[in-house]
């Protein structure tokens, strides 16, 4: 059986219809692809920062540790030399008191 002229045109309007919905469809797609993959790259920029920053964070409490290891060693030398210089004060005194 034939197909009137309208059903072929209203069948072609609809396929045509139906081609401009997948094309809308597959732009649409193409957006989210897009936008996935720009999202991917900040994401990963944004962790390279922070990681970035951990290390000189790292870095710098690595710095501190030092100087508190070698403000302590000076401390330990101070309190040496402190006790020294103590023990040689004593002493002279009690000379002088000796000598008195």
């Amino acid at each position: 059986m034939p197909i009137s002229d309208p059903e072929f045109n209203a069948l072609k309007s609809r396929v045509d219809m139906l081609e401009v919905e997948i094309d809308s469809a597959k732009s649409e797609i193409l957006t989210l692809k897009n936008s996935f993959l720009l999202l991917q790259s900040t994401t990963a920029n944004q962790y390279k920062l922070a990681m970035d920053k951990i290390a000189a964070l790292e870095e710098k409490d690595r710095a501190i540790e030092q100087r508190m290891d070698g403000a302590e060693r000076s401390i330990g030398e101070l309190d040496t030399d402190t006790s020294f210089a103590r023990s040689k004060i004593n002493r002279l005194e009690r000379q002088r008191k000796g000598l008195a």
